[in-house]
């Protein structure tokens, strides 16, 4: 294991960063009387705090119903088959649509247009809705707002797990299942659909970006992957342990893997969702961009899962 050195924190520096998580404005003189020590030792712990990188700025929550000056709107469009290339080249030069997406399912295709101009915007969709390729269309308004509902319930539960505390339990069948169950989803998923891993990687990063990043502080990447490893061995994910470090890459192996550990040998690394998390938490702590390759996976025939991680 490389050698690290960790940051030393008591139960009151702990309790400090419980309260300002929830509120980064609470007073001094309230957080003083709610930990029944001294307004001048909060202060003195917090500015501790903040030249150690602990904390490491503080930020604004916008109010999800707030609307900024530039408004964004998912466009769902059923576009018939066999105009779809032309329809993509049509729309590609509209200024305003800033990423096409093809999919499956009732539409095909989903245009994110944004714009600060709301005669521009209704202008852009009746142009979509009289085009003669587009079948049908379905509107998605302040997806932003639901995005943070999610996450605020993603960070809150995450907590609850991470901390020990009481999350919520099905009353007759437990919280606990077979992790063949889970083994199943995930390597049917890879198997069958050549979307999996990106999806996966992708709703790992989100949750690893907007909740599992607060358990991993650190100032570089050695410190931030020794609290990861610390918290995937708290929920019982993996054992984890670092076989190479440097200053912007690392090497990280993971054994009794929650998500592939017993599956069959299918040639592919499955544990998209975990390279995916553990790119999110880089990126939201150290403000680099990461990316994270798995290389070895028990669904590979390997005896590990190796990952590759990659700082920018």
């Amino acid at each position: 294991m490389v050698s690290r050195k960790r940051p030393e924190l008591d139960d009151i520096d702990r309790k400090i960063l419980e309260i300002l998580q929830v509120n980064a404005k609470t007073p001094y003189r309230e957080i003083a009387e709610k930990l029944g020590i001294a307004i001048s030792t909060v202060h003195d712990r917090i500015k501790r705090l903040e030249r150690k990188g602990i904390i490491r700025g503080y930020t604004v929550a916008l109010n999800p119903l707030f609307k900024p000056s530039s408004e964004e709107i998912f466009a769902c469009l059923r576009v018939r088959s066999d105009r779809l290339s032309d329809f993509i080249n049509e729309v590609s030069k509209i200024h305003e649509v800033a990423e096409i997406f093809e999919s499956s399912g009732e539409y095909n295709i989903v245009l994110r247009i944004v714009t600060d101009d709301k005669h521009r915007m209704d202008h852009i969709l009746n142009r979509l809705k009289k085009n003669v390729h587009v079948e049908r269309m379905h509107i998605v308004v302040g997806l932003r707002k639901y995005l943070h509902e999610i996450y605020k319930f993603m960070s809150e539960d995450s907590y609850k797990i991470l901390r020990g505390l009481e999350a919520p339990v099905r009353p007759n069948l437990g919280s606990s299942i077979p992790l063949i169950l889970l083994r199943h989803v995930i390597v049917t998923a890879h198997t069958i659909s050549p979307d999996a891993k990106k999806l996966f990687y992708q709703a790992g990063f989100e949750w690893g970006n907007a909740a599992f990043y607060k358990w991993c502080y650190g100032e570089n990447l050695e410190e931030v992957l020794y609290e990861y490893i610390k918290a995937l061995k708290s929920l019982r994910w993996a054992i984890a342990e670092v076989t190479f470090m440097s200053s912007n890459e690392a090497v990280l192996e993971l054994h009794e893997c929650a998500i592939c550990y017993g599956a069959p040998n299918i040639g592919m690394t499955v544990c998209s969702f975990q390279a995916g998390n553990l790119a999110g938490v880089l990126n939201k702590v150290l403000n680099k961009k990461a990316t994270v390759v798995e290389t070895r996976c028990l669904a590979s025939g390997h005896n590990v899962c190796k990952f590759h991680v990659y700082l920018e």
